[in-house]
């Protein structure tokens, strides 16, 4: 019964973390469950292994301890994945760039539009943030 709230309060964070980020909810609770339970008979397998090589009579608790902490392991796995990466923020809050040159100066294609680099005359993009130059190529 404790491992079921567990998984259910780690499905509801990991959802919500995922969400922060710009990523599917549902997604977040399918991996988590999914990882929590995979790690879990790997850990019952390894469990039953490690008893059938000790030969002890305690077999079923070693079973049972190694499942429950592969299942963690599946779990932190999981929230590590959900708090990967940036949060994302409304995209209306997100700024705009400006594609105009630079203001009080006069145009030169191979100057970049966005940070002002003046590049060499046989760039195509930008050698200091890449942003594509508008260069018109004469053959």
């Amino acid at each position: 019964m404790l491992e079921i709230i567990a998984v259910y309060y780690l499905c509801k964070k990991n959802s919500q973390n995922a969400k922060a980020r710009g990523r599917k909810g549902s997604g977040a609770v399918a991996y988590t469950i999914a990882l929590w339970l995979g790690f879990e008979f790997v850990g019952a397998f390894v469990g039953a292994f490690v008893s059938l090589i000790l030969g002890s009579d305690g077999e079923v608790a070693i079973i049972y301890v190694l499942a429950l902490l592969f299942a963690a392991l599946g779990g932190f796995i999981a929230n590590t994945i959900s708090k990967a990466g940036p949060i994302v923020q409304d995209a209306n809050s997100i700024p705009q760039v400006n594609l105009q040159p630079l203001p009080n100066q006069p145009y030169n294609p191979y100057q970049c539009r966005i940070c002002g680099h003046i590049n060499p005359s046989d760039s195509l993009f930008c050698m200091k943030c890449g942003t594509p130059l508008n260069i018109v190529q004469t053959q």
